[in-house]
C-alpha cells in the first residue's frame, strides 16, 4: 500500500472527548464539506462493527468497513473500489490531559493506486486543509 495522505490537527480538548466527536459520524457533513451524508449500520456511533455508505459531494458513493478498532487511540477502514482498496486511519495522540492530535491517514493499494492515489491524495489534501480547522473549532466548542 502507498501512503497518499498524512494530515493531523491539534485540539484542545482531551482524547476521549475527540473520539467521541469523530465517532458520531452523523456529525461529519458538519465540518466536512466534502461529504454530503454518512448512512453507517449499525446505526450511531462507530463501533468495531461499522460498515457505513459515504455520499461524496463530488464523486461516487463509497463503502467504508471498520477493519481495526482500538478506542479512544485509532481505527481503521477500508473500501474497494475498481480494484483498488483504501485504507484510512484515525489516530488519537493524547498531548497531557486537555489536547490531542488528530491524524488522518490514508493509503491505496491496487493496480490504479499510483497515478489514482497521487490524484486522490491531492483532492484529500485540499478537502482537509478546510476541514481540519472546522473540526478543530467544533471539538473545542462542544461541552464534552
Amino acid at each position: 500500500m502507498r501512503e497518499v495522505v498524512r494530515e493531523q490537527v491539534i485540539v484542545d480538548r482531551p482524547d476521549e472527548v475527540a473520539w467521541n466527536h469523530l465517532a458520531a459520524l452523523e456529525r461529519w457533513p458538519t465540518w466536512a464539506g466534502h461529504i454530503r451524508r454518512m448512512d453507517p449500520t449499525p446505526p450511531g456511533a462507530l463501533t468495531a462493527s461499522t460498515s457505513v455508505i459515504l455520499f461524496m459531494r463530488r464523486g461516487p458513493r463509497t463503502t467504508m468497513t471498520v477493519t481495526e478498532y482500538e478506542p479512544p487511540r485509532r481505527w481503521v477502514w477500508e473500501g474497494r473500489s475498481l480494484r483498488t482498496v483504501t485504507r484510512f486511519e484515525h489516530r488519537f495522540e493524547r498531548l497531557g490531559d486537555a489536547s490531542t492530535r488528530i491524524w488522518f491517514l490514508a493509503w491505496m493499494g491496487g493496480p490504479f493506486a499510483r497515478l489514482g492515489g497521487w490524484w486522490f491524495g491531492r483532492m484529500m489534501k485540499r478537502y482537509l486543509a478546510i476541514a481540519l480547522p472546522k473540526l478543530k473549532a467544533e471539538i473545542e466548542e462542544s461541552t464534552g
